[in-house]
């Protein structure tokens, strides 16, 4: 690929939404990810230990939160958003807009 019409840094609860949501545009999308593939172990799997003890956290500072609360949905809320705003700046048309 020699270019790109839109490059994602992460691809957690934010970038991982991002990427899906953009997918049908058409338009050509690069990912980037820093570290390891998540390791295949039962604390990976387990809704307790990911959401509710927060074994990951993810990068949400474009929004003031707070520590004690799991912002994984405010994030992907955001990405959404953030999506339908690439798209129009692409020439693409939002995705909200097409099913309205």
């Amino acid at each position: 690929m020699d270019s790109s019409d839109v490059i994602i840094v992460g691809t957690g609860a934010g970038g991982g939404t991002l990427a899906r949501y953009l997918a049908p545009s058409g338009k050509r999308i690069l990912l980037l990810e820093r570290g390891d593939w998540l390791p295949r172990e039962p604390s990976n799997w387990l809704a307790q230990d990911v959401f509710v003890d927060n074994r990951y956290v993810i990068d949400t500072s474009v929004f003031p939160s707070i520590g004690t609360v799991n912002p994984a949905l405010t994030a992907t809320a955001n990405s959404l958003r953030v999506g339908d705003h690439l798209l129009e700046r692409l020439g693409a048309g939002s995705r909200a807009a097409a099913a309205a």
